[in-house]
């Protein structure tokens, strides 16, 4: 049976070698998996991964499994995130926490002041904001979540509002990258789902890392009243369907150029 860090042999229930991080746990034998509890612990890799999370206060947190290290949390972040980043980042870790809105600020600020900006207002709902494409396109050029649904293009003083998937594609093509899931990193990267063998963009959201047990997370808004949250792919896949490429050699995940 393989796994990406080591290999066990069914044959005589035995791991051909110890765990790689047996030395993070002298009390554990290197042999066991998933600390004797498999039904409770999921490690299908072999190693470890981080999931992020949103507090009480909106900040944006990157939470450790058991396990967890910085070479686990720079894998969890993605290739676009510099050591001494993710450096700066993992010696905030308290709690096996990580917040990534004071630790790197940047999108990550964007997203948590979008989030405490709906939370804080009880009539967010009953009203036009800003949509997925806008929002989508707007965090990674370093832009407020803010509109009143008139803006045209991301980057126009009005807001963020896009009311084109048409448009939202062609920026795409003409500032994206497509990409494979391992080339994306959190909050850096661009998600387009639509419809297979059609082409119609159904939505638009940011990457936000996948877990021990390979659960995809975004950042999304999903249409032009709901409040922006962080969740699993599989929550809004249903409605949105899967990640497409604009074109059938693309991925369907956008770094920028």
């Amino acid at each position: 049976m393989g796994y990406e860090f080591r290999q066990f042999d069914a044959r005589t229930g035995r791991w051909w070698s110890v765990d790689p991080l047996a030395d993070k746990y002298p009390g554990v034998s290197p042999y066991v998996f998933c600390n004797e509890n498999p039904i409770a612990l999921i490690d299908p890799s072999g190693a470890e991964v981080w999931k992020p999370e949103v507090d009480e206060k909106g900040n944006i947190m990157a939470t450790a499994e058991p396990g967890d290290d910085i070479a686990s949390f720079k894998k969890f972040m993605g290739p676009a995130y510099l050591d001494d980043e993710i450096s700066t980042m993992y010696n905030q870790l308290s709690d096996g926490k990580i917040n990534l809105t004071q630790s790197y600020g940047g999108v990550f600020q964007l997203m948590s002041d979008a989030i405490n900006d709906a939370r804080r207002d009880p009539e967010f709902e009953d009203r036009e904001n800003y949509n997925c494409w806008g929002a989508s396109l707007a965090l990674l050029k370093g832009k407020q979540l803010y509109g009143n649904g008139k803006g045209i293009y991301p980057w126009s003083d009005d807001g963020v509002g896009l009311n084109s998937s048409v448009i939202f594609d062609l920026c795409l093509k003409n500032a994206y990258t497509s990409v494979s899931q391992s080339q994306s990193s959190v909050g850096k990267t661009i998600l387009r789902f639509g419809f297979p063998g059609i082409g119609n963009t159904s939505h638009g959201s940011i990457f936000m890392g996948v877990d021990k047990n390979g659960n995809e997370y975004t950042f999304t808004k999903n249409g032009w009243t709901p409040r922006p949250i962080i969740c699993k792919v599989s929550q809004i896949s249903w409605k949105y369907l899967s990640i497409q490429g604009i074109n059938n050699n693309d991925s369907g995940y956008y770094n920028p150029r």
